[in-house]
């Protein structure tokens, strides 16, 4: 009897280090570790109220803005973060010794992810010490967004992000632009900094979310500026473009296709279904971002309306009335710039294809896409 209670005894304080572990600290990791795609995360947990886990996210080789979790839990050793906003979420398991997590993350596709608990020496920077001030600019008594500027001289540029980032997107590009051209960066609503409006289809059609844009440059009385949107930035970029191409001196879209741009009066598709799969990412021609759809758009995130393009449809047949720059990312393919030759009847534009880029082609060929800007940018009256 005395054997079996001191089996008990230990047994107990053998799992009470599991069960009150504290996991409080940063915790880092890299997704699709050895591919071309991989990213570094780093998660930052502390003890909340009432004892509760809460923490943020930082994507350091993308978008150092950090992205608040909306639950952070640990129990029996099991660990699971989310954050609605975003549709992210991690489930893992904490090893024996603390030291370690190990699990799926999730934000539009499955990948593994493997966390050590970062020490001093060990632990991967993510401040923002990129030269931008940053202001919040009111469009109304509800909305405000975020604006980064750079400075710079010349001619104005405004950086998009794509669906999920903010303008920090942009923090290692921006400082290259700005000794040329004056640069800044909108956060859009519903992400980041700038204010989170419900969300619903009016609130996050692509008319809106472009408006949004042109109340910011005024508010900046900026002229004429060039905009400059990445992925799912297509929406403001095709919306101003086609309703007021006045307003803007050009269009340059960063990997921002899927389908949606440069359609010949009629509605005859310029390039063709089967090279649209091969050049967007791998993904068929104007298919939304991989997002898990609401069953209503009364729990919907913002990212799942835009992603959703509700109030979109007919955005492929707009007809774009002002120089455009696109620059597409092909995976596979041999090294080498591929160009289009421009169409006659159409808006002044030139298309370019990158092999060997990621979707953020603007990290992953930072150097073609700055001389294609620099190209397109100095060519416009």
């Amino acid at each position: 009897m005395r054997t079996i209670f001191l089996f008990v005894l230990v047994t107990a304080f053998a799992v009470v280090p599991a069960c009150a572990q504290d996991i409080s600290g940063d915790w880092q990791g890299t997704l699709a570790k050895g591919s071309q795609e991989e990213r570094r995360l780093v998660l930052h947990i502390t003890r909340g109220d009432y004892g509760l886990w809460k923490g943020v996210l930082y994507s350091i080789d993308r978008d150092p803005y950090p992205i608040r979790l909306t639950t952070v839990t640990l129990q029996d050793g099991l660990f699971t973060f989310s954050s609605d906003p975003e549709s992210i979420s991690y489930h893992g398991k904490l090893a024996l010794d603390g030291a370690s997590l190990s699990g799926m993350f999730v934000q539009g596709q499955t990948m593994p992810l493997e966390l050590q608990r970062a020490s001093k020496e060990s632990a991967w920077p993510h401040v923002d010490s990129s030269p931008h001030t940053i202001r919040l600019i009111a469009l109304n008594k509800n909305v405000r967004l975020e604006v980064l500027d750079w400075g710079g001289s010349g001619r104005p540029l405004v950086l998009l992000a794509g669906l999920g980032n903010t303008a920090h997107v942009f923090d290692n590009l921006a400082p290259k632009l700005a000794a040329s051209y004056h640069v800044y960066g909108i956060t859009r609503r519903g992400f980041g900094a700038s204010s989170i409006p419900a969300a619903t289809p009016k609130n996050y059609s692509a008319d809106r979310l472009g408006d949004d844009v042109l109340a910011v440059c005024n508010e900046l009385h900026l002229a004429r500026p060039v905009l400059v949107g990445h992925s799912i930035a297509r929406e403001e970029l095709s919306s101003i473009g086609s309703r007021f191409p006045e307003k803007v001196s050009g269009l340059v879209f960063l990997d921002a296709g899927r389908g949606l741009l440069f359609h010949r009066a009629g509605g005859n598709p310029l390039f063709n279904s089967d090279f649209l799969r091969s050049v967007d990412s791998g993904a068929p021609e104007g298919s939304p971002v991989a997002l898990p759809q609401p069953e209503s758009t009364e729990r919907a995130t913002p990212a799942q309306i835009i992603a959703g393009d509700v109030e979109y449809p007919d955005i492929r047949k707009l007809q774009l009335k002002c120089p455009v720059l696109a620059i597409f990312a092909i995976h596979g393919v041999a090294a080498g710039i591929l160009v289009d030759a421009p169409e006659a009847g159409v808006s002044p534009k030139r298309i370019v294809y990158l092999p060997r880029a990621t979707h953020y082609i603007f990290l992953s060929n930072r150097a073609e896409v700055l001389g294609e800007l620099e190209s397109f940018l100095r060519k416009l009256p």
